[in-house]
């Protein structure tokens, strides 16, 4: 049986796919029986591209589905991974306006890093940054709960974290740790040029030497009754805040 092929799902996700990578598109799924302005235009732009359109979804690829938040649209392509380890060559040819960065430092759970991969692209963050060691690596699982994200948003991976925000810094990206026991808080913190958010492992946190490096350590205020949170939950959290501000800032 030959290998299935990977799912993109959402109108922002598929819209960027075919935008960038429209030979790897195989099909194109509507799933809605009256397809709004947004699809109409997908639809266009994959018949432009000579995309094939289906409006039934093959059985092999329903359990994808069950949960997940497709928007009536579905995209089954060739593998795509944008994973590299050149973030010199990036940053030296990075657009001029402010870069967004999140590094995750040490994460185990698949199901934790690619849902921080799929927020960082739905927060239409710049890239991630991720160690080669002591993370869980890019699964298959990964790849199925960012539902494309692994295709859109670019992927680095380091040797070390530490040294790597050194490197950030040199390119005056002013580099945020988060921590449940941060003096700063989220909310009283202004962002302003280039950041670069950074998260440690589920259980432990952030390493000692990693937070050292960190310009300032902010925490996310919760209820004292409650402290924790999931970290893709934390990370989707300051993430959309600093877009919120970055928005105020340019309003």
């Amino acid at each position: 049986m030959p290998p299935l092929d990977e799912v993109t799902i959402g109108i922002h996700a598929v819209s960027e796919l075919i935008e960038r990578y429209p030979t790897s598109v195989h099909q194109l799924v509507v799933l809605k029986t009256s397809p709004n302005a947004r699809l109409k235009h997908l639809m266009n732009a994959a018949h432009d591209h000579g995309i094939s359109i289906t409006h039934t979804l093959p059985n092999a690829y329903q359990h994808q589905l069950h949960t997940a938040q497709h928007q009536g649209i579905v995209a089954l392509h060739a593998p795509i991974q944008k994973i590299t380890s050149d973030l010199k060559s990036w940053l030296q040819q990075a657009k001029p306006s402010p870069l967004k960065i999140l590094i995750l430092d040490a994460v185990q759970d698949p199901r934790n890093l690619g849902a921080c991969i799929r927020t960082a692209c739905a927060a239409n963050w710049d890239a991630i940054i991720l160690p080669k060691h002591r993370s869980t690596p890019i699964t298959e699982t990964v790849i199925k709960v960012a539902c494309g994200a692994c295709a859109i948003t670019p992927i680095f991976q380091v040797n070390n974290v530490s040294q790597t925000i050194d490197l950030l810094k040199q390119h005056n990206i002013w580099c945020w740790g988060f921590s449940e026991h941060g003096q700063q808080s989220l909310y009283d913190t202004s962002f302003i040029g280039s950041i670069a958010f950074v998260f440690g492992n589920e259980a432990t946190g952030l390493r000692p030497l990693t937070q050292k490096r960190c310009d300032a350590v902010l925490r996310i205020p919760t209820a004292q009754t409650f402290g924790s949170l999931n970290l893709s939950v934390s990370v989707g959290i300051a993430l959309f805040e600093a877009n919120r501000q970055y928005v105020l800032l340019n309003s």
